[in-house]
């Protein structure tokens, strides 16, 4: 069992703080967290059509080690086997500051060298920026040590910088390109303790794609708007050709990526106005020949198709939801077996087995044995799942459910009865808020974010569903889903839903349910239209709190413009104070709660015995020049009088600026009063001084990745705090 216990010094994934005795109420707060994962592909028993561990974005292949392999998740990090993906390792990559992980490449000649890059957070399914920790780091021995090599300071300072991947020179493998938003960086000697970095001359933007072919290196790139296929001669840089064919394509190109086919580059075009298409540059007649039409590059920024090294005369490539193969000699294109995950990212070859194919999906690795006429999921270590929201049994630690990125809900659960936890996959899509009945854990909610989603409600831990959107005939919310148990009465539901009516029509607004089981219990609970005339808004989270659970606060998304008329979102609070009256009270009664930064909140709780202090999480940590040591502005203590805001105290003090994530605080009234606070850097604990901002943060354990946090979670009765993290899962 995954667990660290307050009481019996359990270790698990989930962290249990242990008391000592000693003066006053301490604990041994230094023990390791342990990870719960998921980390391979849970059960399908319920549900199969989006089942996985979390996207992996890129595969690499050692060319002289068999079963050498290097996997990577923009979220989660890197990950290394040596049995040929039968299991996997974290590389290190959580002592990253940031852990996600862009690309990484084993060094040519030297399997124990690795280098790998690492930026602060995706921007959609693609690199996001390095910012001040990211960068190119490099190991010497199998990721027990990095050190940062390249960062986006080095040349002039550059706080938008992007780096996509790397390249080798074919035949100086002392000699690393790096392919950035800012041109190619190049060095002669990858191994120096202090590498020299040098910049290609003349190319500029976005450099998405390299290749070497008879002494030349092949370069696709955007700038400003406009795309180029270059030609730069490997000895000299300053011979460099940009090929006119691109200009004579009837569409405009939004993605182009290339891989070689023998003494030839095929080119895979994305288009704004229609599906790609994928040519042939044939580079001893200087032409450009179309061979496939109606490309569907939904995932893999270009990298979803590949030619086998060993057999030009396929094409692999993900259209869409499916894997398909050309064939060159047929002029044909076959569908492959549907057995992996639908939303598909890479695609590599093995060198000492012409039938093995690895694919990197939205739910982890899959490797063929027959050329892809069947796959496999191979992604067990891989524990990358994006953790969007979470639950956790109050009468049980191990009962966990989870809704994840790409991967659908799931839940953790004795389900054989036999003592044996494991992970099935309830709904599938995107998951976003789940919710375990506190006294009765077969009761399960789970939600999903696509048009036919929505919050579902299960009496048997899955198995059978209602959705209760489309029960009570109200829109599902989209990405904006969230819903909460009554405190008071766990039967009692609160969801938010887009409004379909004229008047409200496009705002996301609450509603409650009374009985999941009735069609006619629903009550629609806010309109801030006509409460506070806003025009154009989302309720995006609502909060409850065990020691106030008469009040409901709703964080409301205000969508309007500054006075120069630009769009201008608010990020404002509103206060319902009493749920057990009638709907029509409560749609009269809500309260604006002041709060000092225009900023993501994360969450909110109560004081447990002062009922005019809250406390209140941002998603992010100041982002400026901070003023002082304690003025990172992530986590406030507030006092009101009356509905005002009197006061607003910046508690954050000790603990390092960074993003934090969202359902990351816990007002505890346990031994006196106890904070729990999580980020990317950790999770950190206060007594009770704290709750009057006089403490400063003591860390949990020293083992968590540093990624953004998905929820976090304290069982009082077992004294158990989970964490989930969006893309690393549960510890």
């Amino acid at each position: 069992m995954n667990i660290f216990n307050f009481k019996g010094f359990v270790c698990s994934l989930l962290f249990i703080l242990i008391p000592c005795l000693s003066i006053g109420q301490s604990y041994n707060l230094n023990k390791s967290w342990e990870e719960l994962g998921p980390y391979k592909k849970p059960d399908t028993k319920y549900e199969s059509s989006a089942a996985g561990i979390g996207p992996v974005e890129f595969i690499r292949v050692n060319q002289n080690i068999k079963g050498y392999l290097l996997a990577g998740s923009l979220s989660g990090g890197l990950f290394y086997s040596t049995d040929g993906g039968e299991n996997w390792k974290n590389s290190g990559s959580d002592k990253w500051n940031y852990s996600g992980c862009v690309w990484a490449d084993f060094h040519p000649v030297n399997g124990d060298t690795w280098f790998a890059v690492s930026h602060h957070d995706p921007h959609g399914s693609s690199p996001g920026y390095s910012k001040d920790h990211g960068g190119l780091f490099r190991t010497f021995d199998k990721g027990a040590t990095w050190n940062r090599v390249f960062s986006n300071r080095t040349g002039e300072y550059d706080p938008y910088l992007k780096i996509y991947s790397t390249r080798f020179h074919p035949t100086d493998p002392d000699k690393l390109y790096i392919l950035t938003s800012s041109g190619v960086f190049y060095t002669k000697n990858c191994n120096a303790r202090n590498i020299y970095w040098e910049k290609l001359p003349n190319v500029q933007g976005n450099v998405f794609d390299m290749d070497f072919i008879f002494g030349y290196m092949y370069i696709s790139n955007e700038f400003k708007g406009k795309w180029y296929l270059t030609k730069i001669d490997q000895e000299n840089y300053l011979d460099q050709t940009s090929l006119k064919h691109i200009d004579e394509l009837e569409w405009t190109i939004s993605k182009m990526t290339m891989t070689l086919r023998g003494d030839n580059l095929l080119l895979l075009f994305s288009y704004k106005e229609r599906s790609g298409e994928i040519h042939e540059y044939v580079i001893k007649e200087d032409s450009l020949k179309l061979f496939v039409r109606g490309q569907r590059n939904t995932f893999g920024d270009g990298n979803n198709f590949n030619v086998p090294r060993h057999n030009p005369n396929y094409i692999y490539v993900g259209n869409g939801i499916y894997m398909k193969k050309y064939n060159f000699e047929t002029k044909r294109m076959m569908t492959l077996s549907r057995d992996h995950h639908v939303d598909i990212e890479y695609i590599e070859f093995d060198p000492f087995d012409t039938s093995k194919v690895y694919l990197c999906t939205h739910g982890g690795v899959y490797i063929s044995e027959d050329q892809g006429e069947s796959w496999e999921s191979k992604s067990k270590g891989i524990g990358i799942a994006e953790i969007c929201g979470m639950s956790v049994s109050a009468t049980d630690p191990d009962h966990i459910a989870i809704g994840t990125y790409h991967d659908g809900s799931s839940l953790r659960a004795d389900f054989n009865k036999d003592g044996n936890y494991f992970w099935r996959t309830v709904n599938g899509g995107d998951g976003l808020k789940n919710l375990i009945h506190p006294e009765n854990p077969a009761i399960l909610y789970t939600s999903n974010q696509y048009t036919s989603g929505g919050l579902h409600f299960s009496v048997d831990s899955g198995r059978t569903k209602i959705n209760l959107h489309r029960l009570y005939k109200v829109q599902n919310s989209g990405w904006e889903l969230d819903a909460a148990l009554d405190p008071q009465n766990n039967d009692i539901v609160y969801f938010n839903f887009k409004e379909t009516n004229d008047f409200n029509k496009g705002n996301i607004n609450i509603c409650r349910s009374l009985s999941p089981h009735n069609a006619e219990s629903v009550d629609v609970l806010s309109d801030f239209k006509s409460s506070h005339k806003l025009e154009s808004y989302k309720v995006y989270r609502i909060f409850f709190s065990e020691y106030y659970p008469d009040e409901l606060i709703a964080y409301v998304l205000h969508f309007t413009k500054d006075e120069a008329g630009n769009a201008l979102t608010k990020h404002r609070l509103f206060k319902c104070p009493n749920v057990n009256v009638s709907k029509e009270e409560i749609l009269n009664s809500w309260i604006e709660i002041e709060h000092p930064e225009n900023n993501w909140v994360a969450d909110v709780d109560r004081h447990p015995k002062k009922d005019n202090v809250n406390f209140i999480a941002y998603g992010a940590g100041y982002n400026g020049e901070v003023v002082g040591w304690n003025d990172k502005r992530m986590i406030y203590l507030l006092k009101y009088k009356g509905d005002k805001l009197k006061s607003s105290k910046d508690i954050t003090k000790n603990i390092p600026n960074s993003n934090t994530g969202g359902y990351n605080l816990i007002v505890s009234d346990k031994n006196g009063g106890q904070i729990f606070f999580a980020t990317r850097r950790g999770v950190y604990f206060a007594e009770k001084k704290m709750l009057s901002g006089k403490r400063s943060w003591t860390k949990l354990g020293d083992n968590l990745p540093h990624c953004k946090v998905g929820g976090l979670i304290y069982n009082k009765e077992h004294e158990v705090l989970t964490v989930g993290y969006f893309g690393r899962g549960i510890w």
